[in-house]
C-alpha cells in the first residue's frame, strides 16, 4: 500500500490539468503535414520524395491521439472535442478511425498481453510485422463489409479486424462508415488515374505510421507479452536513441502503471517511482 500511495503522488504532481507541451507538438506536426502535402499535391516536389517523411509525421501524429485517449492534452470534459479532434487527425492519418483507435488502446489497457488484448496480433517476429504491414497496404483498403461477406466475424488475424469486439454498436457503424469513405476516396483517385499520388501521400505514409507503432510502441515494449503481474506487463529501457524513436515509449512500463501523466514527463516519474521499481524487481535495460 506504501508503494502504491508512492506512486500515485509521484504521477499526481506530474498531470498537469492542460498539457502545453502536446499542444504545441500537435500544431507544429499538423503543420508540417499539412506543408508536405501541400507540396506533393501542388506539383512542387515529387510525391514519392515526401512518402517517408509523412510517415514518419503519421507515426509521431499517434503520440497526440493518444494523449487525446487518456484525456491527457486538457482534463476538463468541456474540452473534450479538443482532445477528439486531435485524435480523429491521428487516426486518419494512420488509416484508422478515431472509435478504432480509442477502443482497441483502451481495451489493450485493460487486458495487457492476455487473449482479449487487440494489440495482441502484433505478437510474434520482426520480420511478421513487416510482412503484416505490407500486407495492409492492401487490405487497409478493402470495406468492413466485405472482410465481413468473406469471412463473417471470424475474419483473419490482421489487426483490428475483430474491433466490433470493444466498441458499441453505434462506434462500430461509425467506424465502418468513415473507414469506407477513405477506401472509396482512395479508389476513385486510382480510377481517375491519380493512384501513384495517392498511394506515395497518404497509402503508404499511413502504412509506414502504423509499422512504427506496431514496432515501437506495441512490440518492442511489450515483449515476452508477460500477463498479470503489473510490473511486468511492458518494458524500461533507458537508451537515448530508443526514447527518441518511441517518444518517450521506451519507459512504456511507467505509462501503463499511471496512464495518465502525459508522455513528455515519463523519463520524469520513471525517475520518481525508481526506488519502488527497484524494489519491485522491474527488469531495467
Amino acid at each position: 500500500m506504501l508503494s502504491h500511495a508512492i506512486e500515485s503522488e509521484a504521477a499526481r504532481a506530474l498531470s498537469p490539468k492542460i498539457a502545453w507541451p502536446t499542444i504545441v507538438f500537435s500544431l507544429v506536426l499538423l503543420t508540417v503535414q499539412v506543408g508536405l502535402l501541400a507540396l506533393g499535391i501542388g506539383g512542387a516536389v515529387s510525391p514519392w520524395w515526401l512518402t517517408l517523411p509523412l510517415g514518419i509525421c503519421s507515426y509521431l501524429g499517434y503520440t497526440p491521439a493518444h494523449e487525446a485517449i487518456h484525456r491527457n492534452i486538457v482534463r476538463s470534459r468541456r474540452f473534450d472535442p479538443m482532445n477528439r479532434l486531435i485524435g480523429w487527425w491521428g487516426a486518419l492519418m494512420t488509416g484508422m478511425t478515431w472509435p478504432l483507435l480509442l477502443r482497441t488502446h483502451l481495451a489493450h489497457h485493460q487486458h495487457t498481453n492476455a487473449p482479449d488484448d487487440p494489440d495482441l496480433f502484433v505478437q510474434g517476429s520482426l520480420p511478421r510485422l513487416f510482412a503484416l504491414a505490407a500486407l495492409s497496404i492492401v487490405t487497409n483498403l478493402v470495406p468492413i463489409p466485405v472482410w465481413t461477406l468473406l469471412f463473417g466475424q471470424n475474419a483473419p488475424n490482421l489487426g483490428y479486424l475483430d474491433g466490433w469486439k470493444v466498441m458499441s454498436a453505434r462506434e462500430w457503424r461509425q467506424h465502418q462508415i468513415v473507414h469506407g469513405i477513405m477506401c472509396v476516396i482512395v479508389w476513385t483517385l486510382v480510377l481517375s488515374g491519380y493512384g501513384p499520388a495517392a498511394f506515395a501521400l497518404y497509402v503508404i505514409p499511413a502504412t509506414i505510421g502504423r509499422l512504427l507503432m506496431g514496432i515501437f510502441l506495441s512490440w518492442l515494449p511489450h515483449r515476452p507479452f508477460i500477463t498479470g503481474d503489473r510490473y511486468a506487463l511492458a518494458s524500461l529501457r533507458r537508451a537515448r536513441w530508443l526514447s527518441l524513436a518511441s517518444v518517450g515509449h521506451s519507459l512504456h512500463l511507467v505509462h501503463h502503471l499511471w496512464p495518465r501523466v502525459p508522455f513528455y514527463r515519463y523519463a520524469a516519474l520513471y525517475r520518481a517511482l525508481a526506488p519502488v521499481l527497484h524494489e519491485r524487481g522491474v527488469r531495467i535495460r
